[in-house]
């Protein structure tokens, strides 16, 4: 999925319309990207289309950036554990 295509999927996540956050929300994915990469997931697979990871990634920006609380703690949890279960993910593996 393009930065546009992860802008808009948080977007309809949070139920947000306008471009004002647009900045805001690609800043989040490319940190989002980044922590993944930082918890050992390699980059090529961090950056990619993986849908595992397009869904850990919109999580990680939904629990920085929702406006209702009980979708931003919902969200921190959901990423917390996608973050923990891709981290135990055997990357060396080809083709997964």
């Amino acid at each position: 999925m393009s930065t546009q295509t992860m802008t808009d999927a948080v977007k309809t996540a949070d139920r947000i319309k306008g471009t004002q956050l647009d900045t805001e929300i690609g800043r989040l994915i490319t940190w989002a990207r980044a922590e993944l990469e930082r918890l050992g997931i390699p980059h090529d697979t961090a950056i990619g289309t993986d849908t595992l990871i397009e869904d850990a990634v919109v999580e990680g920006v939904l629990s920085r950036l929702a406006r209702d609380d009980k979708l931003r703690e919902a969200a921190q949890r959901s990423w917390d554990y996608q973050c923990d279960c891709l981290k135990k993910h055997d990357w060396t593996v080809s083709g997964t």
